[in-house]
């Protein structure tokens, strides 16, 4: 494969990330709704979802709660 190839390729996958990153921004509210009351089902034996929890938990400290706001 000549080696333009290979940099199209990663530009092409570059562009599909953003296009995800996009779709995802736009549909965090659903998601925030989905999550709700389910994070105490999460598997706490593995290792990867304590860890996604615990920046879940960092990043909420962020969010008051009395003004509606990130700080």
């Amino acid at each position: 494969m000549a080696i333009s190839n290979q940099f199209d390729e990663v530009l092409y996958a570059v562009r599909q990330a953003e296009t995800t990153q996009r779709a995802v921004d736009a549909n965090t509210g659903a998601m925030v709704r989905l999550i709700k009351g389910r994070l105490r089902s999460v598997d706490l034996c593995d290792f990867h979802n304590v860890r996604a929890l615990k920046v879940l938990k960092k990043e909420l400290n962020s969010f008051s709660m009395v003004t509606g706001k990130w700080k």
